[in-house]
């Protein structure tokens, strides 16, 4: 109940608090403590925290939402979210973009342009999917169910949601892989060696800054001699003043705007 529509002190006017992948912080951010063993049901449990989340304003929630580093958004209808600073920049941007990184490394041939080969679409391909949760992961779980060879790698210091995982992970190889760490980069970077398409789920600018953006796997591929397809998607967007805030599809959904897609590839 961390992760849900509270009503605020703002009249007629709702948050949506985002605690499902660390409820201690969101909780303690509207001045509850992580645990209340003496709340018993459903209804008791968010009674609760809506009578704290009212104590506040959006603005105060926003402001304290922003400090935390949480996924939270006030509620909008449409016409108010395009009203926003970040809505007025983004309502006239397509959903998804396609921006040609480099076009001097050669096409990779799929495997059914073989001569008599009876293979998937995408049988030969390796996918590197640095996701969670559900958006991202879905994403290369249908590149799975046409043949890519997929590994999805997630560090062992974040959280994810296990029953997710059963669903969203099915065709794929998954690794723990630490990038922040010396053993963790290198492994890391000896996959990218072979690896054709990279499908980033973080916030815009979150890989550049462990050195994996687009920007420097497109230098790897010139390196290299063989391209990169690099798919970012995020809450979003790549532009406006929400840009880098953390978000979940149903932060999207809940802000009246669509989770955003790019895909960056070298032709």
């Amino acid at each position: 109940m961390s992760a849900n529509l509270y009503a605020t002190k703002t009249p007629e006017t709702y948050f949506h608090i985002h605690g499902s992948l660390e409820a201690n912080t969101t909780l303690q951010m509207v001045g509850l403590p992580p645990f209340r063993p003496d709340l018993k049901t459903i209804e008791d449990i968010s009674q609760c925290i809506e009578s704290h989340v009212q104590q506040f304003t959006v603005e105060e929630l926003e402001t304290r939402n922003k400090e935390l580093s949480q996924a939270g958004v006030t509620a909008h209808k449409h016409e108010d979210f395009i009203a926003t600073p970040h809505g007025k920049v983004n309502k006239c941007l397509p959903p998804w973009s396609i921006v040609p990184l480099e076009t001097t490394t050669p096409p990779i041939s799929l495997s059914q342009d073989a001569p008599g080969a009876k293979v998937r679409l995408l049988s030969g391909i390796k996918v590197l999917e640095l996701c969670r949760i559900i958006a991202g992961p879905v994403i290369t779980r249908i590149l799975a169910e046409y043949g890519a060879d997929v590994l999805k790698v997630t560090s062992p210091n974040l959280p994810d949601v296990p029953f997710f995982q059963v669903d969203v992970n099915f065709g794929k190889q998954c690794a723990n892989i630490d990038l922040k760490s010396v053993e963790g980069r290198k492994i890391f970077d000896e996959l990218l060696l072979d690896a054709d398409v990279i499908v980033d789920g973080y916030r815009p600018g979150a890989l550049d800054k462990l050195g994996y953006g687009a920007n420097a796997l497109t230098e790897l591929a010139l390196k290299r001699g063989k391209g990169f397809v690099y798919v970012n998607e995020n809450c979003f967007g790549y532009e406006g003043e929400w840009a880098y805030r953390p978000g979940w599809q149903q932060i999207a959904d809940c802000v009246s705007f669509p989770l955003l897609f790019l895909f960056r590839c070298p032709t």
